[in-house]
């Protein structure tokens, strides 16, 4: 009897011990947020009504609580009711660093896929008005959402990221 009741033990203890180790690995090293993965994100409006959206991708680099990462941007300015009146899709590669519960992510234009104004395409030097996109971002807790704000050298504004739900078949 004794025997039956320490292998119970044993297993519970086992199991316990499984487990912490898991919730240890998704949380990372140090208690640290694992950022890994595909990200989301809005901005809250800035200049009248624009607004700027996209995804992030991130993968470790090999520093601890560091990331490689790249980004897609798209801004939407909007005047009133006459629809679009500016638009920018800009592939951006990117690097994050993981700090306590906080997260600088900052961008490096890498080409800008898309840019019109009114409707017309931009070309040449008017592409050069757009500047690298960074955030500076608190962890919520459950590390699947980060608020905070994406600056640049023209403005600062808030933002919310949340982890790309990952479809399972």
């Amino acid at each position: 009897m004794i025997h039956r009741h320490a292998r119970h033990a044993i297993a519970a203890l086992a199991t316990s011990t499984i487990l912490v180790g898991l919730s240890q690995t998704a949380i990372g090293q140090q208690g640290a947020a694992d950022l890994s993965g595909p990200w989301r994100f809005q901005s809250g409006t800035f200049d009248g009504d624009c607004r700027m959206s996209g995804g992030i991708s991130l993968k470790p680099a090999a520093a601890a609580g560091s990331y490689a990462c790249s980004m897609i941007v798209e801004t939407h300015c909007r005047n009133g009711d006459d629809g679009l009146y500016e638009y920018w899709r800009v592939k951006e590669s990117c690097t994050a660093k993981l700090t306590g519960q906080r997260v600088q992510i900052t961008g490096k234009i890498e080409r800008v896929e898309e840019a019109s104004m009114f409707g017309e395409k931009l070309s040449g030097g008017d592409l050069s008005t757009y500047v690298p996109d960074s955030f500076e971002l608190t962890i919520r807790p459950g590390a699947e959402e980060m608020n905070g704000h994406m600056v640049d050298r023209l403005r600062r504004v808030s933002a919310r990221v949340w982890r790309e739900a990952e479809l399972v078949s």
